[in-house]
This record gives C-alpha cells, structure tokens and sequence, in this order.
C-alpha cells in the first residue's frame, strides 16, 4: 500500500485554467447570430491572456474561431483556424437548445476547451480535463462547499452562525 503512483491523481489538467468558449454564454449574450463576428477575451487578475476572433456560420451550424500562436522558442506567429460544427436539438415543449460538436471527439458539449498547444480544441472528456474539485479530498470538498453555501448567504462563515 502507498507505492508509486497511488493516491488521488493529480497530474491531469485543470479545465478552470484553460481557455474555454461556452455556447450558453454565448446564447445569452446573444453572439450566436447566423453571420456574426466578435472576439472572445481571457483575462487574469484584470491583464489580458489572450483573444480569439470568432465568425458564426450563416446556417448557425458552425462556428469559426481564427487567432494566431507562437511557440515558447520565438519561432513566427502562425495562423489557426478552426471550425467547430453547432448542432440544434429541439426541446420537449418547443424551442430548441444549442450545442457544440467536439471537433476531436465529436461528442455534444456546452464548453469547449483550447488544448494546451493552442493547435486544437476540444471537450473535457476528450482533453482528459478536471474540474479543481474533483482533486480535492474530503475534508477540504466539505469546506469548500460550506464556503459556497455561506457565500450565497452573504457571510464569511464566522461565529455569528452558531
């Protein structure tokens, strides 16, 4: 018990840290127009991270994300362009609720997510990304959904709830 590799697994990424484009953002934004253009931002701390310019497809059955990278080692900027297809699917009591296609799995999805080398995107699933809880143990998942809970009461979770 306790050899190499055991325990919680830690080295897998953290999707909270990555550059991700959610489509319900973008659907209560209102971005999600047949034709549009824009730009998605990431900030950290108020400094900009980075910036990806989106073209959404005139059927609304793709989106288009177009941005440069360059390599650690200054090598030139390079241009990426990528198409991730949007799928429709119509709901119970009318209306319709949109949804990416993972351009590497192909599975339906709400997020998806910059691969590390910036080359490609892609699910959580897919990239084998977590959420910081997951990594969490017990005592410190409780705290953090206490702090959550007290958040959303309005306190700090001092004395002055005993």
């Amino acid at each position: 018990m306790g050899g190499y590799g055991s325990g919680r697994p830690g080295w897998r990424g953290v999707i909270e840290g990555r550059r991700r484009a959610d489509i319900r953002m973008m659907r209560r934004r209102r971005w999600l127009i047949p034709g549009a253009v824009g730009s998605l931002s990431w900030f950290f701390n108020g400094e900009p991270l980075g910036e990806v310019s989106y073209r959404v497809g005139v059927n609304l059955d793709h989106l288009e994300l177009l941005y440069n990278i360059r390599d650690d080692d200054g090598a030139p900027w390079e241009r990426v362009q990528i198409r991730v297809p949007i799928t429709r699917v119509p709901c119970r009591y009318g209306g319709e609720r949109t949804y990416w296609r993972c351009p590497r799995c192909w599975r339906r999805c709400e997020v998806i997510v910059m691969a590390s080398g910036g080359h490609a995107w892609g699910c959580r699933t897919c990239l084998g990304l977590r959420y910081t809880s997951q990594g969490l143990d017990t005592h410190h998942r409780l705290q953090h959904r206490a702090d959550s809970i007290y958040a959303r009461l309005g306190s700090d979770g001092g004395a002055d709830w005993i």
